[in-house]
């Protein structure tokens, strides 16, 4: 239903009672699927996250791979990162040994988007289409959109059945402020940067620009900053300097929100509760917190970050 931020507690709720009772399996599949939704609202990092910590449990079953191993394919492929590739491929011959429609669907539609940020259009269509023929009328509305997009944007198909959610269906109808705007309604940033990389909206170009910078999407922001040149706009903005992307101490986005509730002195549990993950997570955050800023306890953790300027 696309209520994004309303899921996470859910999931925060879901995975504190499987861990409880030790149900592994379901808080693999609880964080996998949260994997996912933090891709769809641009928290890229806590999303990375996940997907590394269930990757890494040895044995983890296929159907447990499957999300993180294309959540994480799909940051690092809009980040430029060349490890993308073969996890899109693991991510692929999961879904198509699971043999479910919708899995398939979003691994190939994945891999269109790589494919046509690589420069290769022609295979990024061959792509979408390979998936939309095959399984168009077994999946939902939103999947069947993420296909149809590609499709439309590469101009490999102009006609599509109706009922595609709207903010598919205003980009194929031209209407790319409407679809932009109902991308920010439903909180997916990238997305609504990602109607404007292939306009000719100077506008709308230079906003995406710094929404993928914001988001750490170097190879989609290479993308729309050479669109701009090819337009022939003017004071194309740089983008970020290595230095200034990075954080002083090191902290993601999501330890830098976890550190400023440390200095009200919050448990795990509270700080779980705030930002809605589980407080094994939490756990983590803080252990690495602790390591990166060089101190051995949450009080001091906290007088550093009063240091640093961080509170909540």
């Amino acid at each position: 239903m696309q209520r994004l931020a309303e899921a996470q507690r859910y999931y925060a709720e879901g995975m504190a009672f499987c861990e409880r009772r030790e149900l592994r399996f379901n808080t693999r599949c609880l964080r996998g699927a949260q994997a996912d939704t933090l891709l769809l609202l641009g928290q890229w990092d806590e999303a990375a996250y996940l997907c590394e910590e269930v990757l890494a449990i040895p044995g983890v079953s296929p159907s447990n791979q499957l999300y993180p191993t294309r959540v994480l394919a799909t940051i690092l492929g809009r980040r430029g990162d060349p490890d993308a590739r073969n996890l899109l491929d693991r991510a692929l011959a999961l879904a198509g040994g699971i043999d479910v429609p919708a899995w398939v669907a979003q691994a190939r539609a994945v891999r269109a988007e790589v494919l046509w940020l690589a420069g290769k259009p022609d295979r990024a269509a061959a792509e979408a289409r390979a998936a939309y023929d095959q399984v168009a009328g077994l999946i939902d509305p939103w999947r069947a959109g993420s296909l149809a997009i590609w499709l439309s944007r590469l101009q490999a198909q102009t006609e599509f059945p109706g009922g595609l959610p709207e903010p598919y269906a205003l980009e194929i109808a031209g209407d790319r402020q409407g679809a932009a705007q109902a991308w920010e309604r439903l909180g997916r940033p990238y997305d609504a940067a990602l109607v404007w990389v292939m306009s000719s909206d100077e506008a709308g170009l230079r906003s995406a620009v710094k929404t993928l910078d914001d988001l750490g999407a170097r190879a989609t922001a290479a993308v729309a900053r050479r669109r701009m040149k090819d337009l022939g706009m003017t004071a194309i903005p740089r983008g970020p300097r290595r230095a200034t992307r990075a954080d002083p101490a090191g902290l993601t986005a999501r330890e830098r929100e976890v550190l400023a509730l440390l200095t009200e002195g919050l448990p795990d549990r509270e700080i779980s509760q705030r930002l809605f993950i589980s407080e094994r997570t939490v756990h983590h955050h803080v252990s690495a917190i602790l390591a990166k800023i060089g101190v051995s306890s949450r009080t001091a953790a906290a007088r550093e970050a009063v240091r640093m300027g961080i509170s909540a």
